[in-house]
């Protein structure tokens, strides 16, 4: 895994540099296109989209070993006669694991440091927001692997149940985006739903908690697998189980904190239009008459409402495709109008008409961006040789090391 991560990783970057160069030279300082380049966006965004794939498709085969060696050998068995509790096997499994992440992590943080390298920007707090969201992606799917290794019998049986579990989520993401109906109201269970806020550097309590109620909730499935007992006693534990992780699943998705840390503020209206959006103690009504598919929806879920969310703490959207189409209507307060823009610039003047208030901006520095004409030079050379041959030697010094320890220090 660690040797297909350092492709991975090496080309997305290497690419990702080598574009960003490209526009970075027709954009001249100050200009609005030089405002557009951010290095999350550009950089570090595509160069950690390797992990999405590597997490999603490789990290469960790793972790189901983790358990499902000694499950399918029945070593598991010696493992529970020890004076450890079943939950604090699971823990110290789901602990080692991590630890396996955090060297997967080497790639990528080679990334970020040829970047810095080569004169590039790093904003260190949209990076320590995307490897928290990673981390927690990470964590659950190490409680899915847990949880399939717990349940199946062989290390082949627990991959396949993994990979459904995971690629189930795929399936809320795709088709939760593409309608209005159950499945879209299914789409906030998704992990991948869950892990996009810490892309676009917004820390989303919400989706954090989401996470680690899902890690938590298999993980605790798992160990309740392996404990002894009648079936009786597993089936109305694992039932105890989901009720619990439901409510604390509905629970969180209240959780209305959230923090922009992104620094050309892209998830975030004018502090004074927020301010005032927060005091809009009525009921604020959206209709949106466009259907999902259509990509002035999807622009304008992405630049208006998801901030309108945050921001109006009682605010209701609704889709109606069905009539007057291309239309948005607002309501407040028994007072409504309507408008077929999705800018920022004619929505806000509506909605604050309609609640008598006018709003003063602050004035907020203009994001400079950084634009940067160099690409990532000869950094193919740590990724596609020098880090891989350090990773072999490494693996070999491990198992020459064990094998020492093993035998006494006996050559074999």
């Amino acid at each position: 895994m660690m040797l297909i991560l350092c492709l991975l990783v090496g080309y997305s970057f290497i690419q990702a540099a080598a574009l960003y160069a490209e526009a970075s030279r027709s954009a001249l300082p100050g200009s609005d296109m030089a405002a557009n380049l951010s290095p999350s966006d550009g950089i570090l965004v595509p160069t950690f989209g390797a992990y999405y794939l590597a997490l999603t498709l490789l990290f469960p085969f790793v972790a189901i070993r983790a358990l499902g060696v000694e499950k399918q050998s029945g070593s598991i068995k010696l493992l529970l006669q020890m004076p450890v509790s079943p939950a604090c096997a699971v823990a110290i499994k789901a602990l080692a694991m991590m630890a396996a992440w955090l060297l997967a992590l080497l790639p990528g943080l080679s990334a970020v440091a040829a970047w810095a390298f080569i004169g590039g920007h790093v904003p260190w707090l949209e990076t320590l927001n995307l490897l928290l969201g990673y981390g927690l992606y990470a964590l659950a799917i190490v409680g899915i692997s847990l949880f399939a290794s717990a349940l199946a019998d062989s290390v082949p049986t627990a991959a396949l149940v993994a990979l459904a579990i995971v690629l189930s989520s795929w399936v809320l993401d795709f088709s939760g985006g593409m309608g209005s109906g159950w499945l879209a109201r299914l789409m906030p269970m998704s992990l991948t739903t869950a892990l996009r806020p810490f892309e676009r550097g917004l820390f989303l309590a919400a989706g954090a908690m989401r996470l680690a109620v899902v890690a938590l909730g298999f993980m605790a499935m798992a160990s309740v697998l392996l404990e002894h007992g009648d079936r009786r006693r597993k089936l109305r534990d694992a039932a105890l189980i989901i009720v619990v992780v439901a409510i604390a699943g509905a629970l969180a998705a209240g959780i209305r904190f959230s923090k922009d840390i992104s620094e050309d503020r892209r998830n975030s209206f004018n502090p004074g239009v927020e301010r005032a959006l927060g005091e809009l103690d009525k009921p604020l009504r959206l209709t949106v008459h466009l259907s999902p598919e259509d990509s002035r929806l999807q622009d304008m879920q992405r630049n208006i409402l998801d901030k309108l969310r945050r921001a109006a703490p009682r605010l209701t959207i609704s889709l109606d495709a069905g009539r007057d189409y291309g239309w948005i209507t607002y309501e407040y307060e028994g007072r409504t109008d309507r408008s077929t823009s999705n800018s920022e610039e004619e929505i806000l003047p509506i909605i604050f008409k309609l609640a008598n208030r006018t709003v003063a901006q602050e004035h907020v520095q203009d994001y400079r961006g950084y634009p940067l004409s160099r690409d990532a030079g000869k950094s193919w050379i740590w990724f596609y040789l020098i880090l891989p041959a350090l990773l072999i030697l490494g693996a070999v010094f491990s198992r020459r090391a064990r094998a020492f320890a093993i035998t006494g220090g006996t050559e074999t």
